[in-house]
């Protein structure tokens, strides 16, 4: 009965009538009108082929869908629209799901705060306001004043993130109270209080400076030591070679691995303190390395990996969720110490082997954010967009009114590119390539030129060898021609001469080679919208390979220079389980209807 009839009044004709227009208005206003409607619809179909699934799979949560969906650059490539049509696709499915009451409002409170509130936001730093601006809108709205602010006041606020657009709402709300936490030290008028946390992890990790000074010592004579090229000697010749467990020479480390190597010491320390070894005890390397040190350092390691497993909501068995990379690589690091610097032998280092065994990560292959990265890359547009961004780069510069710097850098990137999707060239190896010694002879009838790494420059002791094609000898006759005049400043032998690559300091020459990788990452990102790294690149071009040719992996572990096909197939190489899946379901297929031929199965591999 319609809500404008009082209770125990007959409807007449006319009343009747006016009844029935009312609750059809009512339905009206619930529904969404016509072109709202189809826009929705899009919105939620787009997404819905952007991540391959069936518009009715979609989660209902909106909070989960977007934090996946903001996850992943590039994602509008697999909804096959432009980017600005992806914007509008999210904003219309936030509006449907604020609709239809999934989500209660969006991750922004676009109404002006109070004069109050304006003023603190005014008076602290940026890094403050970036988490305080959206709690200040919600208290406005509310009614609360800065001075009025209680714990309640904080509940609120973090249950509104978690029913709002917010890609990480314990994040932005723990932010929230660490910048509050500030302003209550700033400002001593405001209530004191703490507002209650997200679960933190408490750190564990003791400076240096809580053991004695002997222990780090130890340490940073062993890696001075490591950091040294093995010089060849007549007396050493017939001595115990430096043999990886690859069964590779041992070459020096680089001051980066240094330092993470010494981290992974710091926390076994660290934990060892925090199973009950004293500070005092842990006078050397040799001592921290111990069985009877390292094993309940590791087993507190382990303990503390379960419980903040547990805390996270994780579910699973023990042996499941000890595995991970962190631990894994204290303990194998601590194998090789005593391999290496104490030469214990297999046997002594049978149970540490146990352990490492049963603490190797279970994802210890190709990363699920490396395959959703390919994933977009080895779309055919995309991937044909960036084979030609090379040429479309040299082709805008020549239609550039006067050279810069700074178009002589766009010349040397996109010139970069050309040369590693034609190599594969690990990043290093790319950027490092000398004008005279790395590039060979032109060859007059395919116009391809060769180009060689010699062992000792390599990572696996093995020469890489690769051939640039036509297009792009072309271009690297122009960028020396043209562009590379105005980068040399000073005599460099390097094809792209950046400051400090022939530095002593390995730190230095590790900052300009991120440095330049850095800047061909921001010119794909810009100009294609997509998840790029240089390094990514050879997994593609291997990837690709492989599905073109099932169960050849040889070819691509030479192309890539690898010393094992191990690491090939593990890192580099993803369409081996799709493919047996094709062949698996091409064979049941040929049961069912044996009528089909042209089913394509691939060879075995």
């Amino acid at each position: 009965m319609s809500s404008h009839v009082r209770s125990g009044e007959t409807l007449g004709r006319g009343q009747e009538h006016h009844a029935r227009q009312s609750n059809q208005l009512d339905r009206h206003r619930s529904r969404p009108a016509g072109g709202k409607k189809r826009r929705w619809t899009s919105a939620i179909r787009g997404i819905a082929r952007a991540l391959d699934r069936a518009p009715g799979t979609l989660p209902a949560n909106p909070t989960e869908l977007t934090k996946r969906l903001s996850k992943v650059r590039g994602i509008h490539h697999r909804a096959q629209v432009a980017k600005s049509t992806w914007k509008s696709y999210l904003t219309e499915y936030r509006a449907s799901t604020r609709h239809v009451g999934l989500a209660n409002g969006p991750a922004r409170i676009d109404i002006p705060r109070s004069e109050a509130w304006r003023e603190l936001l005014a008076s602290r730093p940026r890094s403050d306001r970036n988490f305080l601006s959206r709690f200040a809108g919600l208290m406005t709205q509310r009614g609360i004043e800065p001075d009025r602010v209680t714990e309640a006041s904080f509940a609120a606020y973090r249950q509104y993130l978690q029913e709002a657009a917010v890609q990480d709402p314990e994040r932005a709300y723990d932010g929230t109270c660490w910048a509050w936490g500030r302003v209550q030290t700033a400002l001593p008028g405001l209530p004191r209080f703490s507002p209650s946390r997200a679960y933190r992890r408490t750190a564990f990790w003791r400076p240096w400076s809580d053991f004695p000074p002997t222990l780090e010592g130890d340490i940073d004579a062993m890696y001075r030591s490591w950091s040294k090229p093995v010089a060849f000697s007549v007396e050493t010749l017939f001595s115990r070679p430096l043999i990886s467990r690859k069964g590779r020479r041992q070459k020096p480390i680089k001051p980066a691995t240094v330092h993470g190597y010494k981290n992974f010491l710091q926390a076994l320390a660290s934990a060892a303190v925090e199973a009950g070894v004293p500070t005092e005890h842990l006078t050397s390397l040799e001592i921290l390395v111990s069985p009877a040190i390292h094993q309940p350092a590791l087993e507190w390691l382990i303990k503390r990996r379960l419980h903040d497993t547990r805390q996270r909501g994780v579910e699973g068995t023990d042996d499941r969720l000890m595995r991970g990379k962190y631990v894994y690589g204290i303990a194998h690091h601590v194998r090789t110490i005593l391999s290496r610097q104490f030469h214990w032998s297999d046997e002594q280092l049978e149970r540490l082997d146990n352990a490492i065994s049963a603490l190797a990560p279970a994802d210890n292959r190709m990363s699920q954010r490396t395959r959703e990265r390919l994933a977009i890359l080895r779309e055919p547009h995309v991937f044909r967009a960036l084979f030609q961004l090379p040429e479309r780069l040299f082709r805008e510069l020549r239609e550039a009114e006067r050279p810069t710097t700074e178009k002589a850098w766009t010349a040397a990137t996109g010139l970069l590119l050309a040369i590693d999707l034609d190599s594969a060239f690990r990043r290093s190896n790319a950027i490092k390539l000398k004008l005279e010694g790395h590039f060979g002879p032109l060859d007059p009838r395919t116009g391809r030129m060769l180009i060689e790494v010699p062992p000792e420059e390599t990572k696996t002791d093995l020469p890489y060898i690769g051939e640039l094609r036509a297009r792009t000898v072309k271009l690297l006759n122009e960028y020396i021609e043209n562009w590379r005049p105005l980068l040399a400043t000073e005599p460099s032998a390097y094809l792209f001469p950046l400051t400090g690559l022939a530095s002593h300091d390995q730190n230095v020459e590790q900052v300009a080679l991120r440095g330049f990788a850095h800047r061909l990452t921001r010119l794909v990102n810009r100009r294609l919208d997509v998840p790029f790294n240089l390094h990514l690149l050879r997994s593609l071009l291997a990837t690709l390979y492989a599905e073109a040719n099932p169960g050849d992996d040889r070819t691509a572990q030479l192309k890539l220079g690898h010393a094992s096909e191990q690491t090939t197939q593990r890192y580099y190489l993803d369409p081996r389980q799709r493919e047996a899946n094709r062949r698996f379901d091409a064979a049941i297929d040929r049961l069912l209807d044996p009528g089909i031929t042209n089913v394509p199965v691939g060879r075995r591999s």
